[in-house]
């Protein structure tokens, strides 16, 4: 029995890329470097994370709304950090204060109450202004029948009159035959 011969290599190779290399890289000397803001990034943005987990919807809307605002909140206690004593004890400060995780932790909750409610706004804002339109629209057909005739609302589009109108053609039983013999009779041929 033969052995099936090996695919061709597709020059993909497995494991990490320069760009993945240097990522770890970067994040490794962040961390050495600036470890209260990684610290306060990482307690911080745990709303952002969660989001960026359980976001299912078209472009991770719910998690840009949430970072955005998540990280909005997060940003002045940033700056307190780096504008103060930028050490562990200045960001565990920072972390234990409730005030200041109300603050941050309310501003993603805010994210999440924004993309579920605009969306319905925006739909409601949008259904307002399709029915003036549709208003205008309207009264400007009216004015043209006026000046025009009826023979100007007739295009003989779905719901027109000539549309009607050949649909009631269609839907006529039609007419008897005159080489049809009746029912019941036989005919020798």
């Amino acid at each position: 029995m033969a052995r099936a011969p090996k695919p061709p290599p597709t020059g993909k190779k497995k494991g990490l890329s320069w760009t993945g290399i240097s990522i770890i890289i970067l994040a490794i000397g962040l961390v050495i470097v600036a470890m209260p803001t990684v610290f306060l990034l990482i307690f911080g943005l745990l709303p952002t994370f969660a989001s960026l987990v359980t976001d299912k919807t078209y472009q991770r809307s719910v998690t840009f709304c949430v970072g955005a605002l998540n990280f909005s909140g997060l940003f002045p206690y940033l700056l307190d950090l780096w504008g103060g004593a930028n050490t562990m004890a200045a960001a565990g400060g920072i972390i234990t204060d409730v005030f200041a995780l109300f603050i941050i932790y309310g501003a993603a909750a805010f994210g999440f109450m924004v993309f579920s409610s605009v969306p319905a706004m925006i739909g409601s804002f949008l259904t307002v202004v399709n029915e003036r339109r549709m208003k205008v629209l309207r009264k400007t057909q009216q004015s043209l029948i006026k000046e025009w005739g009826e023979d100007v609302a007739d295009t003989g589009l779905p719901g027109s009159e000539t549309a009607k109108q050949e649909k009631a053609k269609d839907k006529a039983p039609p007419a008897p035959d005159a080489t049809a013999t009746p029912q019941g009779t036989k005919t020798n041929a």
